[in-house]
């Protein structure tokens, strides 16, 4: 028997169109199950790309590029010794429950590997001296003792900020009113008297 293609022209038996019409159901199949799968396909990694746990890669290779630098040493410096305000003044203390004005420094730098003595008297000897107009963040700033004519040190801070004519410094304080860390400027007129010396301990 003769018969003709949908497709073109050709000779076709009847067992070949008996072939066809048996197979025809196995070729649906086939077929049913590549469509499963295709849209399965979609399914999941229209689910990963909207979870939670597993964002596109396109997007989190977005996320990354946008995070800013890491900050600088001395600016990680100052924002941990800023964890400690209001921490209460103790004597030689140099732990979370109290410091004095060099425990408190010493504890700041040792967090960073940085080991310096818990002594002004030692401190002081540390780094190298800058000029009152140079002083940066992360620079230690010393002063003498209370009393009047005290030229011996006495007191220690973490300079936080040079305004140029004002340098903001933090520190464990001892005084009556205020005996916890805190800060506090060079421009009060107590402080100004007293001030000694800059000393540059971080390199960067």
């Amino acid at each position: 028997m003769k018969a003709t293609s949908l497709e073109g022209s050709g000779n076709y038996s009847l067992g070949d169109w008996h072939d066809r019409q048996t197979n025809r159901p196995l070729l649906i199949g086939a077929l049913a199950l590549l469509l499963v799968g295709f849209l399965a396909g979609i399914a999941v990694g229209y689910r990963w790309g909207k979870g939670n746990d597993a964002p596109q890669p396109q997007l989190a290779a977005q996320a990354t590029e946008q995070v800013p630098p890491a900050r600088g040493l001395r600016d990680e410096v100052v924002n941990y010794a800023i964890t400690f305000l209001g921490t209460p003044y103790r004597p030689r203390g140099q732990g979370n429950d109290g410091f004095d004005c060099s425990g408190y420094i010493a504890h700041v730098f040792k967090n960073f590997a940085i080991d310096l003595p818990p002594s002004t008297q030692y401190m002081i000897k540390e780094g190298q001296e800058v000029p009152e107009k140079e002083a940066r963040p992360g620079d230690l700033i010393f002063f003498t003792g209370t009393s009047e004519d005290s030229q011996e040190v006495g007191h220690a801070g973490i300079v936080v900020e040079n305004k140029g004519d004002d340098i903001k410094f933090i520190h464990s304080s001892s005084g009556a009113k205020a005996p916890y860390v805190k800060f506090d400027s060079l421009a009060k007129a107590g402080y100004r008297r007293r001030f000694m010396v800059v000393k540059r301990i971080l390199e960067e």
